[in-house]
């Protein structure tokens, strides 16, 4: 086999596996079109950032402790031992500041909490980012449905006896009785 073979080869089974950035871009939310539609994407997304999910995860973290959880077990306290032995050996000074930081995060429960937010914020980021991007975009997406289709999806069926309404008069919603005869 030559090496022009070889790479031919890789080339064509890497094209059939891989997307296309126009079949990519089919899957992802389109936040162009409107300058104001955009806007208010923006804006509900900071409103998911700031209102739920920044509180959400700080009250997680103080009410479940996950550190605390993690490093009570087996498994944890020797991740922890086994870390702590090799940053000693291999950077002593930094073995000494992340004890002297772990001391200091440990003191009370609401600087513990911050600590775990601040980490978990960074670890979850590749995920929760798209997520509330998409949510936003969801979101402003509905809100922006024209009022008469929504008003319209609204109404109850033709033949329901609610079809008429609150504007039907006096058989509708709440009007004289029929007369018996």
């Amino acid at each position: 086999f030559s090496q022009r073979s070889l790479s031919t080869r890789s080339r064509e089974r890497a094209s059939r596996f891989s997307l296309r950035s126009s079949e990519l871009m089919g899957l992802l939310p389109t936040f162009g079109g409107d300058p104001a539609t955009v806007g208010q994407k923006f804006k509900t997304y900071v409103g998911i950032e700031v209102l739920i999910w920044f509180p959400g995860l700080y009250a997680a973290c103080y009410t479940l402790q996950p550190t605390v959880r993690i490093v009570s077990t087996q498994l944890g306290a020797r991740a922890v031992k086994a870390s702590s032995e090799w940053l000693l050996q291999n950077a002593p000074k930094w073995h000494a500041s992340i004890a002297k930081l772990s001391t200091r995060v440990y003191g009370g429960p609401h600087k513990r909490a911050f600590a775990e937010w601040v980490l978990l914020n960074k670890v979850l980021a590749p995920v929760s980012f798209p997520t509330k991007l998409w949510i936003a975009h969801k979101v402003v997406e509905r809100q922006t449905v024209m009022p008469a289709e929504y008003m319209a999806s609204l109404q109850p069926p033709a033949g329901s006896p609610l079809a008429g309404g609150m504007a039907g008069g006096a058989g509708a919603a709440g009007g004289a009785a029929p007369e018996r005869g």
